[in-house]
Parts: C-alpha cells; structure tokens; sequence
C-alpha cells in the first residue's frame, strides 16, 4: 500500500532525515525523497557516514538505471523527472 507522510519541524533536518530512511530501509520500504539540491547532496552524504560501519543503500539522479530500478531508496531534487 502507497503511504504518503510529511514529517516537518524537526531541529537537526538531516539527522532526522538519515534517521528515518534507515528506518524504513530497515523495514524492507522502498522511498523516494524529494528534496532541494543543496539538501540532496548533503543527504547523500549523509547516508555514507551517519552510523558508523553502516551504510544505507539509495540511490541518486546520476546513478545508472540498473542502480536506481534496485535502490529501496531513492533521493531526487527535480519533481518533474518521477
């Protein structure tokens, strides 16, 4: 079933964020987050290194189509291109 949730008001955005894509990864959910480009790649990032020894798996506008159709997480900036 498609779930659709706005989470907003949170102090530390990113962190919470990171958070809450690994919570959902770790739940087997497949994500895109729509995010403004700044945000995107500091989100990216992000997903490397907020838990140390722990990557979550996503995937980026510029990763090829084979890594995108199997990322259960999907970050994106441009609405128009989903």
């Amino acid at each position: 079933m498609t779930e659709v949730a706005f989470h907003f008001n949170a102090p530390d955005k990113l962190g919470y964020a990171c958070r809450l894509l690994r919570k959902a990864y770790l739940r087997g959910a497949r994500v895109v987050a729509w995010v403004d480009e700044a945000d995107r790649v500091a989100l990216d990032g992000a997903l490397w290194t907020h838990v140390v020894g722990e990557f979550v798996p996503h995937s980026v506008p510029g990763d090829p189509p084979h890594v995108q159709t199997r990322s259960p997480i999907h970050i994106a900036s441009d609405v128009s291109a989903h």
